[in-house]
């Protein structure tokens, strides 16, 4: 408006010219625009000191810095037909140009020029206004490289993603929503309601979620199972994020729903074909708390207890056993893990039968018990301070390590799952520690064990082994022949 009312003024007084300008350009100013003129032969007869300010910013060959700010008035030659012509729409022209600073930034700045007429109506010069979008370019840019980045997640995502206002109108959704929907692509479904795209059951529970946002605020998630435009029975993960305008108020919901329908296959398939790690991880989640159930009915076995009681713990003991078969042998057909007895065959040929067995050990021995499973650790300790030993329990082998630093052992059972360093690993670190030939017996609690079990145990010195659920007698007999071994 500013621009209009200067290049449409009749003449008036060069004082009063002057005057208006310097009006209008302090305007201008305020809005990050600077002002400018030039004559038909395209020299510079004016600019405020907004484009003395700008031009100071720019490096260039010119000493003047107006003559770098202006570099296209150079190209322009008066008279030019050619250049005349740029104004014919309407007078005007608008153009941005690149910049380079004195700092070396980019600098972007835009034009806007209007042809000036004299009294003949013939061309006398322009009129332009320059501001510096260098913020709002860079902006625009990193706009346009989120928008190309959202693009790209909501194609090549296999989750369904929507968007939409409170009322379920969809504004934006990817192949993965418009397929479950049976829709022909993501543009197919935008402007519908999803009680077009959607079974009524779904409907309800999205729109009543909904509700819920616009109260609670934030996100929220469920679970919900549908049947698909295919006709497919289907598990959703579904979750909801409210977004809201720039007064805070709620305007819409962005949401995602994740398949998992197959999870449980999937998970599955996984522990079939997956590493013996995992297998071993299963075989110990299973078999500690079993072998906890068993070690606490066999000690109800040796209390006084009713007649119907004592059936009781008879049948549930007989059913432990039994199940514990079953998992054994469900175990070692999913990993070909070897019967028990086998590590002690092996490790009695590694050290040529140098054990031997003989009558109860009546000594009290000092004792290193690392269980993490608390029942079982409770049922073990127990025992061993029946036979009269001493006990120290350790949950993990970081625990085992300050036990042994703290004190000399002359036995240690170690279960080899242990959260934070195994077993296996606490073995090691307890046999480089040693010096000379006193090595602290160890034997090796687990539930399972193959021959490279077997080769890793022998590799580092393992006494013994037993394996879970532990027999009471196996103990016993175990830690007899140790100890005897040692007199």
């Amino acid at each position: 408006m500013c621009l209009y009312l200067l290049v449409r003024s009749k003449k008036k007084s060069a004082a009063k010219v002057d005057v208006r300008e310097v009006e209008y350009t302090a305007v201008l100013h305020l809005a990050g625009i600077g002002f400018y003129k030039a004559d038909r032969e395209g020299r510079l007869v004016f600019a405020d000191d907004f484009c003395k300010e700008v031009g100071r910013t720019l490096g260039g060959i010119n000493e003047n810095c107006l003559d770098n700010l202006f570099l296209h008035f150079l190209k322009y030659t008066a008279g030019n037909e050619s250049d005349e012509q740029m104004f014919s729409s309407g007078g005007k022209r608008c153009f941005e140009s690149d910049f380079l600073g004195i700092h070396g930034e980019k600098i972007n700045l835009r034009f806007c020029e209007q042809r000036l007429t004299g009294d003949d109506e013939s061309f006398a010069g322009i009129a332009g206004v320059v501001q510096n979008v260098s913020a709002s370019k860079k902006t625009a840019q990193a706009l346009d490289l989120e928008r190309k980045l959202l693009e790209i997640v909501m194609s090549n995502s296999t989750d369904s993603i929507s968007v939409q206002d409170l009322e379920g109108n969809l504004f934006r959704v990817n192949s993965a929503f418009a397929r479950h929907a049976g829709a022909d692509s993501p543009d197919s479904c935008v402007g519908l309601n999803i009680r077009s795209c959607l079974p009524p059951k779904t409907v309800d529970l999205v729109l009543d979620d909904i509700e819920q946002l616009t109260i609670s605020g934030g996100t929220d998630s469920f679970v919900m199972s549908v049947t698909d435009s295919h006709g497919n029975d289907c598990r959703f993960d579904v979750k909801h994020s409210l977004y809201c305008d720039q007064d805070g108020k709620p305007e819409g919901v962005v949401g995602i729903a994740r398949n998992i329908s197959t999870d449980n296959n999937s998970s599955y398939t996984e522990i079939i074909s997956s590493p013996s790690e995992l297998v071993d991880s299963l075989s110990h989640e299973l078999r500690t708390p079993l072998a906890g159930m068993i070690g606490s009915l066999r000690v109800l076995e040796g209390i006084k207890l009713t007649a119907e009681a004592k059936d009781y713990v008879n049948k549930c003991l007989a059913s432990s056993l039994r199940l514990k078969d079953v998992v054994n042998t469900f175990l070692g057909d999913l990993s070909g893990r070897s019967k028990e007895g086998a590590f002690k065959s092996a490790i009695a040929d590694a050290e040529n039968d140098c054990l031997q067995t003989s009558g109860n050990c009546e000594q009290n021995f000092r004792i290193l018990l690392a269980e993490d499973d608390i029942s079982s650790q409770v049922l073990m300790r127990r025992k061993l301070e029946g036979w009269g030993h001493f006990v120290r329990t350790a949950c993990n082998g970081v625990e085992v390590l300050d036990c042994i630093k703290e004190q000399s052992y002359d036995l240690v059972l170690m279960d080899i799952q242990m959260p934070e360093i195994n077993g296996y690993e606490a073995i090691s670190m307890i046999r480089d520690n040693e010096s000379g030939t006193s090595c602290v017996p160890i034997v090796v609690m687990s539930a399972y064990g193959d021959e490279s079990d077997f080769k890793k145990m022998k590799e580092l010195g393992i006494t013994d082994f037993v394996s879970k659920p532990i027999r009471t007698e196996v103990l016993k007999s175990t830690l007899d022949r140790i100890f005897n071994s040692e007199d």
